[in-house]
């Protein structure tokens, strides 16, 4: 009776019984009947996800932490049969919306605080796979700091002494329109005369007046070399006929149109004439992942070395740079946090990002932990 009610379900039902004898050894034969479709809770767990839990639950009770679990076999045909068709492969998808597995109240909180942040769910979802039980033992602020660790374990940061221990280095910024360039560059000039590097200034963003005169001012307040092309044949003229005598030289750009063709053919014209040690892409922080993902395939024919990030004092959710910086591999070498010269300039850091980053989940957990409290009462 007992394997008959778990191969057919609870609603199975004995029709009929006999004796069957057969090579010196007597069989009962049960003919059962069951309902064509059984009630929604008679239908039974998935084999390997009943496993799963098994294991999981029993390895909570001795206080081992998991590592990741190992692949679970493939479905063999009557599994697939009794499954009515849903046969289960591995990874379980730990997805609140998932029939076979859903999130534990305290994950699904988390997911959600890291989803409402900006984090894309691919970047996400494997870094709570891996680190399951470990997040079901932690509260909510430490499994934040675990799925925040992780997330910047794939995310790649320049070596902090690779400017000030290089010579004869051509930094070409690029970036799109209103990203901070020219403000960022007048930043790190004054953060390479800090530590007596010598710099030249050039520039071809001379479509608005905005960011010349910062660099006019700056070079100026530092006596430094400084030049205007207007033409990617006149820089290519002066950095061969004349070329810059010190160790760093800073070339500034105009932010392009991505739809516009035009402007990115003069811009690659100024590239080549510059031919750069390395490429800087400037992004701001608050920009949406899709917006970064477009900015990045567009910036591919200038081979961006390195990133800079600015405006992270202008951003209330870091999910989006987070995922792009570990999307891209792009290493992250400066960061700017503010508007002051040179104060708020930054190089980038693990725990830079991690201090801005950390900051704004917990804001969100706690208009969280609001939102239920007021719905409690």
């Amino acid at each position: 009776m007992v394997q008959m009610k778990r191969e057919l379900g609870d609603s199975a039902v004995v029709l009929s019984s006999r004796t069957i004898h057969r090579d010196g050894s007597a069989y009962i034969e049960i003919t059962a009947g069951v309902d064509e479709q059984p009630p929604a809770h008679t239908i039974r767990i998935n084999p390997e996800v009943q496993k799963y839990v098994e294991q999981l639950v029993e390895q909570l009770r001795t206080q081992q932490r998991l590592s990741t679990p190992s692949p679970s076999p493939e479905p063999t045909a009557a599994a697939v049969e009794a499954t009515s068709g849903a046969a289960f492969l591995p990874p379980l998808p730990l997805d609140p919306s998932s029939a076979l597995f859903p999130l534990p109240p305290q994950l699904e909180t988390l997911w959600n605080i890291f989803l409402a942040d900006g984090y894309a769910p691919d970047v996400l979802r494997p870094i709570m796979q891996s680190r399951f039980a470990d997040l079901l033992h932690d509260p909510a602020e430490q499994g934040t700091s675990r799925i925040l660790n992780a997330i910047l374990d794939r995310c790649l940061f320049a070596d902090p002494g690779w400017l000030l221990n290089t010579t004869a280095q051509r930094l070409f910024f690029i970036g799109p329109s209103g990203s901070g360039k020219s403000s960022f560059i007048a930043k790190l000039t004054a953060w390479l005369q800090r530590h007596h590097i010598g710099t030249t200034l050039l520039t071809t963003d001379t479509y608005k007046v905005d960011g010349s005169t910062l660099l006019d001012v700056t070079a100026e307040l530092f006596k430094l070399p400084y030049a205007k092309f207007y033409t990617a044949q006149e820089m290519h003229q002066y950095l061969t006929e004349t070329p810059p005598a010190t160790p760093v030289v800073l070339i500034d750009t105009p932010g392009w149109n991505l739809a516009d063709e035009t402007q990115r053919r003069e811009l690659l014209g100024f590239y080549e004439a510059t031919q750069p040690t390395a490429t800087i892409l400037v992004i701001p922080a608050y920009l949406l992942l899709s917006h970064t993902l477009t900015i990045w395939q567009y910036s591919q024919p200038f081979h961006p070395s390195y990133g800079a990030v600015t405006k992270l004092d202008e951003t209330f959710a870091f999910g989006s740079l987070l995922s792009f910086l570990s999307k891209t591999r792009l290493p992250l070498a400066f960061a700017s946090t503010g508007s002051e010269i040179p104060h708020d300039f930054r190089i980038a850091s693990r725990e830079l990002l991690f201090a801005y980053a950390r900051q704004s989940l917990e804001h969100r957990m706690q208009n969280q932990m609001e939102q239920t409290d007021g719905t409690n009462a």
